[in-house]
């Protein structure tokens, strides 16, 4: 990419956190996505993409912010993780705070109507039509 495209990217990105840090912006979230999205396919220097990173990890730690923003964070922070390497000082933060992430304390979150089954229907190129599943895993069939 050229310094004319590089330019034109990181210009993208400080507009979103310009918007994002404008409380008047409705779906705040949407900006941190905006954000992900370009750290996706974006040839970001390894610096930048820290720097965005680092920000992301304070938003998903705030206790200021909503769900869906701290979501839309997270997200961001995974985008990030497959594309760049990520140093340990910069995420275990996160890590270390992994339990307020979990969708089960939220009374928001989605859960199961059903409970699930404990074998999934597939065919795999050896021919078989079913994997076992973390329920059935280790048990052994009788003949």
């Amino acid at each position: 990419m050229d310094m004319d495209g590089y330019a034109r990217l990181t210009a993208r990105i400080e507009k979103a956190w310009r918007e994002f840090d404008d409380p008047a912006t409705p779906h705040r979230d949407f900006r941190l996505d905006e954000i992900s999205d370009l750290l996706e396919p974006a040839p970001l220097t390894q610096e930048d993409t820290e720097r965005i990173v680092g920000r992301m990890a304070r938003i998903a730690l705030s206790d200021d912010e909503d769900r869906g923003v701290v979501e839309a964070a997270l997200h961001a922070i995974s985008t990030a993780g497959t594309r760049y390497t990520l140093p340990l000082p910069l995420v275990k933060p996160l890590a270390d705070a992994a339990d307020r992430f979990d969708p089960r304390s939220s009374p928001t979150s989605c859960r199961p109507s059903a409970p699930r089954t404990t074998r999934r229907r597939y065919r795999s190129p050896s021919g078989s039509s079913t994997i076992p599943t973390p329920t059935s895993a280790g048990r052994r069939r009788t003949p």
